[in-house]
């Protein structure tokens, strides 16, 4: 039978390094099927692209023949994506070309419409309709078709492990774990989040887990492909405390988790290898916990919980979102004076990552604050979020701040926090140059963060930084 490639593009201009686990679950299943299938992820080996992403495999691909060509498509991949489907196209047109994911969903019909490269577009889970697609490709009526079709059976979960097996040149990545080089593979075991934060797309579905025994299986082959740590990706891990008992031991790992998570066990789950915890915080302003984004934590909970975290000799991250709809000057500044108490209390112990708000298609904090999204805005904003100037210029949707210039070096201040706390660099030689993107302190914003001496402490800071 013809072979099937699957494609994941560059995420971004540093090249990101992450698993799509969604290409391989759709390798996995096909491969399975008898289908044979394999997965390229572009950063794995520098074999397989150079200038533009897998220039160097497309030709000998594309003379197999296979029977399509997926891509992945996330909004931060989506000109990459076009990129590389119009070279295919160019070598070889009539390979069918299917795309797939985050960004698909939100506006698959306008790609069909727009882009005469791309054959299909693939909403929801891909394996059951990847495999439809491998027998019914020679019906002309299947071409530009938005997939599923009305009657089309979708695969409700992917419970068989995972083969990463079907990765061409698998090998772990390379990162570093509280300041060491580790290598380190994906796993996730459980899918769906039952909170509805508004800024999240994956929002109000129940949770499903995966069946424990398929999982025990995936951590065993990329140990044995040379892993030597594990990021558990699931968004609720710790919401069943006994199912880690289970799968972890003998490893070092790193989970996500929120505030409210039952992290009583915690210095149980260091013996099992946790090394780090990540908490999307969002925000220091109860209000806008409650009233703007629907997080249902308690601000006050925050530093109580990362110094548990501490104690128990895990590091943990705080994740921040500055700009959203409906922040305040307030509410902004509640934010900044509780990073500079977490940084004053945690110092080095601890990583803080800081984001401007940028609209994410097909959420109910997008629909309320950006009417008439397109898909290249979408784009435009993903691209232009570390630079909140750049940002204000390209959407005007932006005068909903009450101060933009205020916003702006308030995420200055936040990220500038992070550079001097960081207990080691996530991104190896990543430093950004805030004083060419013309950001600062400026006497305004001095006076309006300056309230005792430990925001001046930190202001100081940050302005001989």
């Amino acid at each position: 039978m013809k072979i099937v490639y699957l494609f994941n593009p560059s995420y971004d201009e540093r090249n990101i390094n992450f698993y799509n686990l969604g290409l391989i679950s759709i390798a996995s299943h096909l491969k399975r099927k008898g289908i044979p299938t394999h997965v390229y992820m572009n950063y794995l080996d520098k074999e397989f692209t150079r200038d533009k992403d897998y220039d160097l495999v497309l030709e000998s691909i594309l003379k197999e023949e296979p029977l399509f060509i997926g891509i992945s498509c996330m909004t931060t991949q989506y000109m990459e994506a076009l990129d590389l489907a119009q070279r295919i196209k160019s070598i070889n047109s009539d390979i069918p070309i299917v795309f797939g994911g985050a960004h698909v969903n939100a506006y698959s019909q306008e790609l069909l419409d727009k882009h005469q490269e791309i054959d299909y577009c693939v909403t929801g889970f891909g394996e059951t309709i990847s495999e439809m697609l491998c027998t019914n490709l020679t019906k002309p009526f299947y071409r530009k078709l938005r997939l599923p079709v009305k009657g089309m059976p979708l695969l409700k979960v992917y419970n068989e492990p995972l083969d990463f097996s079907t990765v061409v040149h698998y090998k772990p990545i390379e990162r570093l774990m509280r300041g060491r080089t580790v290598k380190q593979a994906s796993i996730m075991t459980s899918y769906g989040c039952p909170y509805s934060c508004r800024f999240c797309v994956n929002v109000g579905s129940p949770i499903i887990y995966r069946n424990t025994e398929a999982v025990l299986q995936e951590i065993e082959q990329v140990l044995d492909m040379g892993a030597d740590s594990i990021f558990f990706c699931d968004e609720l891990l710790f919401l069943k405390p006994e199912r880690i008992d289970t799968i972890t031991n003998d490893f070092p790992w790193i989970a996500l988790a929120r505030i409210d998570s039952p992290l009583d066990n915690l210095k149980h789950f260091r013996d099992k290898g946790c090394e780090e915890l990540h908490f999307g915080v969002e925000s220091g302003s109860q209000r806008v916990i409650d009233k703007c984004i629907n997080k249902k934590i308690k601000v006050k909970n925050v530093i109580p919980v990362f110094q548990k975290v501490l104690d128990a000799d895990i590091m943990p991250r705080a994740s921040f979102i500055i700009g959203m709809p409906g922040e305040t000057i307030e509410d902004v500044c509640q934010t900044i004076w509780l990073i500079m108490e977490m940084a004053e209390r945690f110092g080095n112990r601890f990583v803080v990552n800081a984001f401007f708000f940028y609209p994410i298609p097909n959420t109910p904090m997008t629909d309320e604050a950006f009417k008439g999204l397109t898909s290249q805005d979408c784009i435009d904003a993903a691209r232009l979020a570390v630079h909140p100037y750049n940002l204000f210029k390209h959407f005007s949707a932006y005068d909903f701040l009450p101060d933009k210039k205020f916003f702006a070096e308030c995420w200055y201040v936040a990220r500038v926090i992070s550079e001097i706390c960081a207990p080691y660099k996530y991104y190896k030689d990543y430093k950004p140059d805030f004083n060419q993107w013309g950001l600062s302190v400026s006497d305004e914003t001095y006076k309006r963060l300056n309230k005792d001496k430990l925001s001046q402490k930190w202001l100081n800071k940050v302005r001989r930084f």
